[in-house]
């Protein structure tokens, strides 16, 4: 199953742009790598596999319940 750029922004509750802005800067959101695009085309292709978009927000979650 893949998962588009704007629905990975709409589960992170951000806009489809800044997730496109910090894969192209520095390819972490909230100190965690995000996984890696199935495409490397423009923001509106990219896909992700849905199992490595939900291991990131895992990580991304546990570091939230860190702080």
């Amino acid at each position: 199953m893949e998962i588009t750029t704007k629905d990975f922004a709409d589960w992170l509750q951000i806009k489809e742009g800044e997730l496109i802005y910090q894969y192209r800067t520095t390819g972490r959101y909230k100190g965690v790598e995000l996984p890696e695009p199935l495409y490397h085309q423009t923001g509106k292709t990219r896909k992700f596999r849905y199992m490595d978009v939900m291991k990131f927000m895992k990580k991304v979650q546990s570091r939230e319940g860190k702080k």
